[in-house]
């Protein structure tokens, strides 16, 4: 007999799409940091990985929920469409505020 699992859902779109946005910001400011950072033991990815925990964190995400929602987006990418016309639409925001 198989066991029932509950239906799992993914992230909905206008949380996910916050997360994306904060994690494109914080790539961009590690690479940022990357380029005019002489210093020692720097790691682009480790610094990633951990801005990438603390956005997920203060999202309330898991990381496994995060991924899940993620491959289930891009199996309905409409909706991944969707989701990243909002980031665009943020950082535009973002951009104009700060010009």
């Amino acid at each position: 007999m198989l066991a029932c699992h509950p239906a799992r859902r993914p992230i909905a779109i206008t949380k996910l799409s916050a997360i994306l946005t904060q994690l494109q910001l914080a790539e961009a400011y590690v690479q940022y940091v990357a380029k005019d950072s002489n210093r020692h033991g720097f790691s682009k990815d480790d610094s990633l990985k951990k801005y990438t925990l603390s956005i997920l964190h203060e999202q309330g995400v898991t990381e496994e929920s995060f991924r899940y929602s993620l491959n289930w987006y891009t199996r309905h990418p409409d909706l991944l469409d969707s989701a990243y016309q909002q980031v665009l639409s943020g950082l535009s925001i973002l951009q104009t505020r700060n010009q």
